[in-house]
């Protein structure tokens, strides 16, 4: 299970470097390092492991996105928490796992310039009927 972590922090440190907002943020906190060590500390169960090793494989915008995403939610959790750090573990892994249901949707329908309609067909079948109430 180590490897997947290790891939992740890995990318982090490399979008850390190449993408200038990311990078702003590690220069605005008192110690980068949080990064990693949040990133490290996240529990991944086999059924995650497996979820973004596909990522990796498959989708690897989708991987580096969702890296992004925890990334920015490590920093947020540091600049509203600064004296607890650690707490923001939890909006780091729900940056980090926000998207991987996408996994289950063909990439083809994904796809930036795909038949227009494919995300309205997605969409269709993805909803949740809300349950009405008396006063609405």
């Amino acid at each position: 299970m180590g490897s997947i972590t290790t891939k992740i922090v890995t990318l982090a440190q490399q979008l850390l470097e190449a993408k200038p907002a990311l990078g702003q943020m590690a220069k605005a906190l008192p110690d980068p390092a949080v990064f990693f060590e949040v990133l490290q500390a996240i529990v991944l169960t086999e059924p995650v492991v497996f979820l973004l090793t596909l990522a990796r494989e498959r989708r690897p915008r989708l991987l580096t996105h969702s890296v992004e995403v925890a990334l920015m939610c490590i920093y947020l959790g540091v600049r509203l928490w600064p004296a607890a750090a650690k707490n923001c573990l939890n909006w780091a892994s729900a940056g980090l796992f926000h998207d991987l249901g996408e996994l289950r949707i063909d990439a083809r329908l994904l796809e930036a310039g795909r038949a227009p309609h494919a995300g309205r067909s997605v969409n269709k079948y993805t909803r949740t009927p809300r349950p009405r109430s008396a006063c609405c």
